[in-house]
């Protein structure tokens, strides 16, 4: 009786083993939609003491500094980094859907020009974003190619008015822009629904999450970071 029960235990465990040897591989080899080789994170803290205005010049100023490092392809900067915990969401809603409707709930950043680039993605429609849309309103957004498929399938997202945080303030904005997924929440969660929002003056926050392309080894750019 004894080694009966072992025998089906040890099957069990083999399953499991099995099983757990499978998701894992599912999801490292799942399509990340960001780019990981040769990028480098970093974040800088911004002392809470200085005002907006001056948060902001000192933002620009980093961003222009690291940018001119020479081992440094591209610099991008972002309210937070994919799979960090803490992401933030809104209700995503298209302007002229009919009322009643349910609207899904996206994760957005805040981002400079160059975050897309730097991150390895790809536009798929429209453009991203230049310096106007980094200057002031009226808001305009990139979505992602997902997010897009499921608000205007069928037609091109580009052009579109969306509704910003639906339920909470409803503030309306063009999309300009169309990009590619990622899996923002987790490798083994589906491509996340994704807002992207230009940098209006600041990251808002006392805190300037960086991603950086390096031309070579990321670690060799650290003494100059």
């Amino acid at each position: 009786m004894f080694v009966t029960i072992e025998v089906a235990l040890s099957v069990l465990l083999v399953i499991g083993a099995g099983l757990l040897v499978r998701s894992l591989t599912n999801v490292l080899t799942s399509e990340r939609g960001f780019a990981t080789e040769r990028r480098l994170l970093a974040t800088v803290s911004i002392p809470s003491a200085y005002p907006e205005g001056k948060r902001a010049q000192i933002v620009e100023k980093i961003l222009a500094d690291v940018a001119a490092i020479p081992a440094v392809a591209t610099v991008g900067g972002t309210s937070g980094f994919p799979l960090s915990r803490g992401s933030t969401g809104m209700g995503f809603d298209n302007a002229d859907k009919r009322v009643g409707d349910q609207a899904p709930w996206a994760s957005w950043r805040l981002i400079t020009k160059d975050y897309f680039t730097t991150m390895g993605l790809t536009m798929k429609d429209g453009r991203p974003f230049n310096e106007q849309d980094l200057l002031g309103k009226p808001w305009r957004v990139v979505i992602s190619q997902r997010l897009a498929k499921q608000m205007w399938p069928g037609k091109s997202a580009v052009g579109q008015t969306a509704i910003l945080w639906k339920g909470q303030g409803e503030l309306k904005a063009e999309v300009v822009g169309v990009v590619s997924d990622m899996r923002e929440r987790g490798l083994e969660r589906d491509p996340t629904l994704a807002v992207y929002i230009p940098v209006y003056g600041e990251m808002g926050a006392t805190t300037l999450p960086l991603v950086i392309q390096t031309r070579g080894n990321p670690m060799d750019v650290v003494p100059s970071l």
